[in-house]
């Protein structure tokens, strides 16, 4: 028995050669189709809006200026005016204040907090005491020690 072609089955009339397509179940739901088609438009009209938006991203908004090729210099803190000299006289010698920035930690901040607290010589700076240094610089017991340890190596 000769079957015909698929093409032939869609004109005849059902149930005229008593050879019918089978019925396939459907691969995707009916309105399934309909919501992927809205979805894709969607997706298609965000991807557009996207596309303008960066071809005319130079016209929207500023271009930023190249930096200089040269960058400005650092601010500098202005030095301290010297301070005035004292008159020596013959009597009493004049004390001088030891440079407590070349000792290892101290630098120009806490060589001013610790003048402020009236320390200004490597032997005030060892005289003092370690635990009320710490507390008043907010540095731990362990750095006034090494700070004293290195006082005592300029003294020598």
């Amino acid at each position: 028995m000769e079957l015909p072609a698929l093409a032939t089955w869609s004109r005849r009339q059902p149930g005229a050669s008593g050879l019918e397509p089978p019925e396939l179940p459907p691969l995707v739901p009916a309105g399934t189709l309909r919501v992927v088609k809205r979805v894709l438009t969607a997706l298609l009209f965000v991807a557009a809006a996207g596309a303008v938006a960066w071809l005319t991203r130079d016209r929207l908004l500023p271009v930023p200026e190249r930096p200089s090729p040269n960058p400005p210099p650092f601010r500098r803190v202005p030095e301290a005016p010297p301070a005035p000299r004292a008159t020596r006289t013959k009597s009493a010698p004049a004390a001088t204040a030891d440079d407590l920035r070349r000792i290892k930690g101290i630098g120009p901040v806490y060589a001013g907090r610790l003048g402020d607290l009236g320390v200004d010589t490597f032997t005030g700076l060892i005289a003092a005491d370690s635990e009320q240094l710490a507390a008043d610089l907010d540095v731990s017991v362990a750095s006034v020690v090494e700070w004293k340890t290195q006082a005592t190596a300029f003294l020598d």
